[in-house]
């Protein structure tokens, strides 16, 4: 999951600062992501490409409840912006 965050991320040319967006969203009974929110955001561009990354993010297995049926489960990750400079901005999950 995370591999494919950073695969589809892109970092926000007008972002010159390190920072993190907390990205909320729900993986569905069907396993298909759900509503990605910004939990906390960094900046407007930042928190826009973080969302986008997140929901392009595939199908997964759904959580069972305790009698074996698929359920939906909220989850939250950091998506973390590191700024190295003009010429190597750098995006990272965690």
């Amino acid at each position: 999951m995370l591999r494919d965050i950073n695969k589809n991320l892109r970092f926000p040319p007008q972002l010159q600062k390190d920072g993190r967006v907390f990205v909320r969203f729900t993986i569905d009974a069907t396993g298909q992501v759900r509503n990605p929110t910004v939990e906390q955001g960094l900046q407007p561009d930042a928190d826009s490409a973080a969302v986008r990354a997140v929901g392009l993010l595939g199908r997964f297995t759904p959580a069972l409840d305790p009698r074996g049926r698929p359920m939906a489960v909220k989850q939250t990750i950091p998506v973390a912006f590191i700024y190295d400079g003009e010429d190597r901005p750098k995006k990272r999950v965690h």
